[in-house]
């Protein structure tokens, strides 16, 4: 008679080995184990292990949640002894690079391992780097490229294999996985980020998912079918995509130029807009202005945080904003633009102080006296040493004394942009304070508004 282990341990082993042989791992392969003490990473590991396949672990240390980020590096470390592997592991500073790269911390994350992961593969001769996406990981990465808006191309399946990364569980569910630990009696760390619902995935996971697992119980084998079809039809949709793009785009040395008549005449020149511009840095709502541009006069302009993008007759001239002479973290405001898009979608007018002018209060505006700016203006980040006079306060105040008056975390440092004059000071803190400076007086005659269209 074969017990529940016999039988679960024959279907592993098919389940194993076709998975191994649909990746290219043979015999003879040597794999890494991206292992993070976790219970899909132990599990992946133990698998092979058993496999019989050359085997070692690589563990990063991202130094997020102390004592607990030091109890899975030893934990690893300890199963590496207790199968006699070959270890690696690696320390990262995370919250400092996510920093200076102005990305999130799970971006950072992301970067600093895969960077690491593929260094070692290569100085160590390993052929191949096995993480433990699984299927429900891909059904929580659809939810939130769908919730980000990423397009066709965020919603596809993660891919099995990327270059020397394997990925042998992406089709297997989580709840497989489970019996699986359960089977083998294997310990692992549990990740008490993975409890909290202040990440998205972790709210799609827990909230979001069991209601559809309510609602069809086979919810996850046709999330299975879904991705696998929206693979294919993303690549073919690509393959077409780049046909159109190579009638409508021509490069030049430093510039692309976008033929305005044969976006058009595609029928969908939204979509072709964004399939283009996206890889630049221009958002989504920043595409349906640019569209909108179409049959505007010539010389609208339009930024993201690395290029410029400017409507003329025929074309669109796509340029880097190092060829243009703009530094990419400053956006410059000259006299009598009507608005900007990058990194804000700023609007501006020019009024008469007469009897029907009134002043709102409202965060997303500033009514400034014209006569005291000095153009052109420009939008930057703070930076140290940055002093304001803000409006109704007496004296100069430090930008940095600003933030942390206000209670400002480090993303809402990152967040906030300040508008400076021609001599580089400080207009107004976007979204919060003005310059005492330029504020309206009895005596303006000519006010300068600038609102700020949608969130910032």
């Amino acid at each position: 008679m074969i017990n529940q282990k016999q039988k679960y341990n024959n279907e592993d082993e098919n389940l194993i080995v076709g998975s191994f042989r649909k990746l290219g791992i043979t015999a003879s392969s040597a794999v890494l184990v991206a292992v993070s003490g976790g219970m899909d990473s132990v599990a992946l590991l133990h698998m092979f292990v058993n496999s019989g396949i050359k085997t070692g672990i690589a563990h990063v240390n991202f130094n997020l949640r102390g004592e607990e980020s030091d109890g899975d590096e030893a934990f690893v470390k300890a199963l590496a002894d207790k199968y006699s592997l070959p270890f690696y592991c690696q320390y990262f500073n995370t919250e400092e690079f996510a920093k200076q790269q102005s990305i999130s911390i799970q971006m950072a994350a992301r970067l600093l391992r895969y960077r690491w992961f593929e260094k070692i593969s290569a100085q160590y001769k390993w052929d191949f780097i096995a993480t433990a996406h699984h299927l429900d990981d891909q059904i929580e990465t659809f939810f939130i490229n769908l919730l980000r808006g990423t397009g066709i191309g965020g919603l596809k399946g993660i891919a099995a294999k990327s270059g020397v990364f394997i990925r042998p569980l992406i089709d297997t569910p989580l709840s497989t996985i489970e019996e699986y630990v359960k089977i083998h009696n294997l310990s692992f760390r549990e990740d008490s980020s993975n409890i909290s619902n202040d990440y998205l995935r972790n709210r799609i996971r827990h909230q979001l998912i069991p209601v559809f697992d309510e609602l069809q119980p086979s919810f996850r084998k046709i999330m299975a079918g879904n991705l696998e079809l929206l693979t294919e039809t993303e690549s073919f949709f690509h393959n077409e995509i780049n046909k159109l793009k190579s009638e409508i785009i021509i490069q030049h040395d430093s510039r692309l130029e976008l033929s305005i008549s044969k976006l058009v005449q595609t029928g969908f020149p939204g979509l072709l807009l964004y399939e283009i511009l996206k890889e630049y840095g221009f958002t989504t709502d920043q595409i349906q202005f640019i569209l909108q541009s179409v049959d505007a006069q010539p010389g609208k302009l339009f930024y993201s945080s690395s290029h410029r993008l400017v409507k003329d007759r025929e074309v669109f001239i796509l340029q880097s904003l190092s060829e243009t002479g703009v530094s990419d973290s400053e956006f410059i405001i000259e006299e009598g633009m009507a608005e900007i898009f990058a990194p804000l979608h700023l609007e501006f007018q020019i009024q008469r102080m007469d009897t029907d002018f009134q002043i709102i209060a409202d965060p997303n505006k500033a009514f400034l006296d014209f006569d005291t700016l000095v153009f052109p203006l420009k939008i930057r980040q703070w930076k140290q040493g940055d002093r304001i006079k803000p409006f109704g306060m007496k004296g100069q105040m430090k930008i940095s004394d600003f933030f942390t008056a206000n209670k400002f975390s480090i993303a809402d440092k990152e967040r906030t942009w300040l508008l400076t004059d021609a001599h580089d000071r400080i207009v107004w803190i976007l979204g919060y304070r003005i310059a005492n400076q330029n504020r309206i007086k009895s005596i303006t005659q000519t006010a300068f508004v600038i609102t700020i269209s949608g969130s910032k």
